[in-house]
């Protein structure tokens, strides 16, 4: 398989709001606490907002120009309990379903923690719903380990 990563472009928000789709369509399998697709507004403009954000990095994982895979990364301050650093996020990956154990989120993982470097950033933080054994397996095999959770109680 010939996979790019790319940086993503306007031209790419329609793809981009597709992988979106399948993201949140994902999460709805766990919880109802997720928002489905229908109710989210704006995303064009959401979408947009990021791809112009300089703290901000959406990349793009294609293979014969469509797009299999999508992540974004960014860049914030370090929350108040911590050095003052600035620390790496990592908002969103997702890979196409019929993609995913083929390579494609390492790849796509490689050249956000290359972004990473280049804004010298030495700290990444991410979420993952508790559920998703499979998106836990994928960070804990990038390396990345649990050092805080995160607990929620629903009344």
């Amino acid at each position: 398989m010939n996979i790019k990563i790319t940086k993503a472009t306007i031209k790419d928000i329609i793809g981009i709001i597709e992988m979106i789709k399948q993201i949140c369509d994902y999460h709805c399998n766990f919880d109802k606490y997720y928002k489905p697709f229908s109710e989210y507004n704006n995303l064009e403009k959401e979408v947009s907002g990021s791809l112009k954000n300089k703290n901000t990095i959406v990349l793009l994982a294609k293979l014969n120009k469509k797009i299999i895979g999508y992540c974004v990364g960014g860049v914030e301050s370090a929350p108040s309990y911590a050095p003052k650093i600035k620390i790496g996020y990592i908002y969103t990956v997702i890979i196409s379903n019929e993609y995913r154990g083929k390579g494609v989120g390492k790849k796509i993982l490689d050249e956000l923690m290359q972004w990473f470097n280049e804004k010298n950033i030495k700290n990444i933080e991410l979420e993952v719903d508790a559920r998703n054994k499979l998106g836990i397996d994928f960070w804990k095999n990038n390396n990345f380990f649990t050092y805080r959770l995160k607990m929620r109680r629903d009344l």
